[in-house]
């Protein structure tokens, strides 16, 4: 049985695996062997897989030098690439074909998604051909597929499932140990979806434990799985310890919803990209044509199953009676529809996202092969239903009215503006919605023949045949997501430009350099630091510097050009833009950052060198008060002459500075040219010889007298400070940077950089190691437990009693896996006990009349002398005596 079992899953993974190949080669050919997409994935993905496998290779995991002004690696990077088995595979490569591996490691994780699915699905279903297409419509469904831009979310598609299979197999089959594992990789894989995935289990496991005679724990088995849960976020602690501590420092993360806003979506359009998301195949990221008002550009709200959309589902809904699922459902859909309730599985982030979205579908994947397999469930209903949602929706998007505004001008030539109402597809209506109507359209048109054709095909012929339309029409869904983001802008010229070109700076003193927005993290891919920086994670002090200087930062650091003196204060000392950039984009850049002059052309790239860029350390004579560097226009130019401290911290160092002259602090003093003299002063009280390194960096300094040297680095709890050996303490100086008490004379600073969380986080996987290796051998060595191997595939309520009996299981398995042609060429000299069609047995066996059963010509292999035979009779007179 098991052997064949395995077939399937062979199937299940090089079908998906063959299908993404095809989707992404042509790509590939294109982009000169690699992939490249849009947004996202261009501007993250390979630039921080290069950086990461870079920092691997050469052991710098502590700090990140390329990571904005400096981060955290782990707890920037666990959320984005350190968790994944796929890019500790990359690593094992040189970096240098970082780039190339990216379409190879994706297509492999759209396999494993239809892998791990198909196990999880398999589990609910008789025939595994249906778990098969389930497998599929998950790896390729709408929430997939949008989240290639976010490349790193397949890692939570990919290992969800195992979840599931580990909770089912700790509470159904009594496996120990499967859970804790499962618990493990998903903790490890990313912190961010774990904790979503947390609430999600606990609805489900509520959810199974009422609805589920199979699904059935003692009080023993309880502690159990609470203890393996435990233990399997222990296991994963020596990344999830630094990634909580990380997260916990980011202010984006802590903003929760309350009040009226977490009961209802301020934006009403909200509820209605919800359903757009269900019926319709999902927009791309960045463009929410139809609900244009709902500003969810990047939230993936994304349900939608290829070929199926939500028929299976609304079908399942109705007919699955008693079904766990039937209720599972529908809370999910409450949840998405509260906002409150949908920001609990996103950690409370006030932000509006659906990135759990995920787990649903999963659901909605098994709802729908359920449905396959179970005659008696109308899955016509629900394709009329979808036939209907689809088109009052198609009707509003096209024609609901709008006001357009008309301008002309008059016989005497003044402007003016007309009003009228006219439907929305004659007023700034984008083609998009039309694309997307045309496929929601065509794949139900497609499903209806499927259904008409059902009653005229075998069971057999159907379902082939219904594998071969969920991949066409997957396969289309995949062409249509990839080659409308390619349209949106990967810049594949200029883009391939800067991943492959070479940029030489003669310098050996460390320096950070800026690129235009359009080259978001350029410098990752060139080994380089740079103050613009797009990422999420960073310092919660790098966060406090913008704001002190008014400067918004969401994602994404980049200060307008205006702040010339910020690029000086920390140490941009090259501006590099591509050679034609100035004419064709922004003629005006090179004015607002006055400090920086033309140095060389290389590979098609100009590079400018800053005249006035301060040093990475300097001390200072003066201080200015943060409220005030708060008040002026341009903060970073009171921080140029004298750093900034709080009031607490100008008592503590009064010692060493002086307050800045009242005079100085009004806005017409703060000139250029004082601005010059003030980094001139800076060079002139520089620190001596600062170099990085991968555990911190190191200064030396020569001054006259005790001084407060600050060093424009990030402040971060992981810093540690030594002036010639002796600890000091270390300040929060120029609103995140870091300052040190400096002696006078000839001394040696080292900063030092531990991962916040790490050690702990170690010392909770060695010990989660070791008690789960004792829990297991006392479980399986010492009291000798043996799980239930079959009874996910034959649950005991549908064999009637029958627990697991070796004759009687292969005899169903027979009679799922052989074909009828295989079962025709069976010896005619033997005869055996008829049993029904296996699949119309396990559709509702309660209502199996037994009595009518008659013996006929052998269709199921078992003879009288066989052991299942017995099994059978024995069956058949039970049956026949409750009958009576």
């Amino acid at each position: 049985m098991y052997r064949q079992e395995k077939k399937y899953y062979r199937k299940a993974f090089l079908i998906a695996l063959i299908m993404a190949v095809v989707l992404l080669l042509p790509f590939v050919i294109i982009d000169g062997g690699y992939f490249v997409y849009y947004g996202d994935y261009n501007a993250q993905q390979i630039p921080f897989y290069k950086l990461c496998i870079n920092a691997v290779q050469s052991g710098n995991m502590g700090w990140s030098w390329q990571t904005d002004l400096g981060a955290n690696f782990v707890g920037s990077y666990s959320f984005y690439t350190l968790g994944s088995p796929f890019f500790w595979f990359a690593a094992l490569f040189p970096v240098s074909i970082s780039q190339y591996l990216m379409a190879p490691l994706l297509a492999l994780k759209i396999a494993l998604c239809s892998l791990f699915a198909f196990i999880y699905i398999r589990r609910f279903v008789t025939n595994p051909d249906n778990a098969l297409i389930g497998g599929i419509l998950y790896a390729f469904s709408g929430f997939s597929l949008y989240n290639i831009f976010f490349n790193h979310f397949h890692e939570a598609i990919v290992f969800f499932p195992l979840l599931l299979i580990g909770l089912e197999e700790a509470v159904v089959n009594k496996r120990r140990g499967a859970f804790a594992v499962a618990v493990a990789i998903n903790a490890f894989v990313n912190y961010f979806f774990f904790i979503g995935e947390c609430i999600f289990l606990v609805i489900y496991f509520v959810v199974r434990l009422c609805m589920s005679k199979e699904f059935r724990i003692s009080v023993a088995d309880f502690f159990c799985l609470a203890g393996e849960s435990i233990l399997g976020v222990m296991l994963a602690g020596i990344l999830f310890v630094p990634s909580i501590y990380q997260v916990l420092d980011v202010p984006r993360s802590t903003q929760i919803l309350n009040g009226w806003n977490f009961l209802f979506y301020g934006n009403q359009s909200r509820y209605g990209l919800i359903l757009e998301g269900m019926f319709f195949p999902p927009e791309i990221p960045a463009r929410t044509n139809m609900f244009t008002e709902a500003n969810a550009k990047w939230s993936s709200v994304a349900l939608y199953l290829p070929l199926f959309s939500m028929a299976g589902v609304i079908a399942f809904v109705k007919g699955a009676k008693k079904h766990w699922a039937r209720v599972l459902l529908p809370i999910c859909l409450v949840m998405a529809f509260v906002p409150g309730l949908n920001s609990a599985f996103v950690l409370f982030n006030s932000n509006f996202y659906t990135r759990w979205f995920y787990m649903p579908e999963l659901i909605c994947c098994l709802a729908t092969v359920y449905t396959l397999e179970h005659s008696e469930i109308d899955l016509k209903f629900g394709w009329k239903a979808c036939c209907i949602v689809s088109g009052l929706m198609t009707v509003l998007a096209l024609f609901f009215p709008m006001t357009r505004t008309t301008e002309f001008k008059n016989e005497d030539g003044v402007t003016e503006k007309v009003k009228d109402i006219v439907p929305r597809i004659m007023n700034e209506f984008n083609p998009a919605v039309l694309v997307n109507i045309v496929l929601c359209a065509a794949m139900l048109v497609v499903l209806g023949i499927v259904i008409h054709q059902r009653k005229k095909l075998s069971s057999v012929t159907f379902r082939e045949r219904l594998l071969t339309v969920t991949i066409i029409c997957s396969m289309m869904l995949g062409y249509y997501f990839v080659a409308y983001g390619r349209i949106l802008g990967p810049y594949i010229g200029s883009y391939n430009k800067s991943v492959n070109a070479k940029i030489d700076i003669d310098d050996i003193e460390f320096y950070r350099i800026e690129a235009p927005d359009e080259m978001n993290n350029v410098n990752m891919l060139w080994n380089m630091s740079s103050l613009q920086s797009f990422t999420s994670i960073i310092p919660s002090s790098t966060f406090e510097l913008y704001d002190l200087l008014d400067i918004e930062r969401t994602v994404n650091s980049k200060p307008e050009t205006t702040h010339y003196a910020l690029r000086s204060l920390t140490r941009v000392k090259y501006l590099i833009l591509p050679s034609d950039y100035l004419e064709v984009k922004r003629e005006g850049v090179l004015e607002d950052l006055r400090t920086f002059s033309f140095l060389k052309s290389e590979n098609g790239y100009d590079v400018y060198e800053n005249e006035y860029v301060m040093p990475m350390g300097t001390a200072y004579d003066e201080y200015v008060l943060t409220d005030d560097v708060k008040k002026a226009s341009q903060g970073e130019l009171l921080m140029i002459g004298s750093v900034a401290l709080t009031d607490e911290q100008a008592e503590k160092f009064s010692d060493l500075l002086t307050p800045v002259r009242t005079e100085d602090l009004r806005e017409g003093s703060l000139t250029y040219e004082r601005f010059k003299t003030e980094v001139a002063e800076r060079n002139e009280l520089s620190v001596i010889q600062f170099s990085v390194n991968n555990s911190g960096f190191t200064a030396m300094t020569n001054y006259d007298r005790e001084r407060l040297v600050a060093f424009s680095v990030p402040y971060d709890s992981g810093w540690s400070a030594t002036v010639s050996g002796e600890p000091v303490e270390i300040e929060k100086v120029n609103g995140g940077f870091m300052g040190i008490r400096v002696g006078a004379g000839v001394k040696e600073i080292e900063f030092t950089y531990k991962t916040p969380g790490l050690s702990l986080g170690i010392i909770l996987t060695v010990a989660g190691a070791v008690i789960l290796a004792v829990y297991l051998v006392v479980v399986y060595v010492f009291r000798r437990s043996r799980p239930n191997r079959y009874v996910h595939l034959y649950p005991q309520e549908q064999v009637h009693g029958v627990k697991a009996h070796s004759a009687y299981i292969e005899q169903l398995a027979r009679q799922i896996y052989e074909s009828p042609d295989k079962q025709g060429k069976k010896s005619e000299t033997q005869t055996s006990l008829e049993w029904p069609d296996v699949e119309e047995q396990f559709m509702d066996r309660k209502k199996y009349d037994f009595s009518k059963r008659k013996p006929k010509k052998r269709t199921s292999h078992i003879t009288e002398d066989d052991e299942a035979y017995r099994v059978l009779k024995e069956l058949e007179e039970q049956k026949k005596d409750e009958l009576k």
